[in-house]
């Protein structure tokens, strides 16, 4: 469990993602709250918090153009981090037919870059 101490350690934008967290325990967040209401924060501020709060979620959670896994196998640091995106928002569905995809990417330019080599050698 959090000591007082600790929670006095951070500072207000830590303060308001964890009050935030909907995943944690009841009264860790009763005392978040209540250490975030001792702080006397401004009005003003606390509208900073909450629009930077907003912007670096929002961007996580927004529906963006993504790549045909199909055509570029080839970019797989960025194919998995839209799966692991998938299935952190729940998403089990369009992880599956994603994954199915990118798979099969893979596996074309795999089959292209082998007989590539083959087509040179002979």
């Amino acid at each position: 469990m959090i000591e007082k101490a600790e929670i006095k350690r951070l500072d207000n934008y830590q303060l308001f993602k964890l009050i935030n967290q909907k995943s944690l325990d009841k009264l860790l967040l009763l005392k978040l709250k209540q250490a975030y209401e001792a702080r006397d924060i401004s009005s003003a501020e606390q509208s900073r918090l909450q629009n930077k709060y907003i912007t670096e979620t929002a961007s996580f959670y927004d529906d963006e153009v993504v790549w045909n896994p199909i055509f570029t196998g080839f970019a797989l640091k960025r194919h998995f981090a839209h799966l692991a995106k998938l299935q952190v928002q729940g998403k089990k569905q369009e992880f599956k037919i994603y994954q199915r995809r990118l798979y099969l990417g893979i596996s074309i330019y795999f089959i292209a870059f082998i007989s590539l080599i083959l087509l040179l050698t002979q």
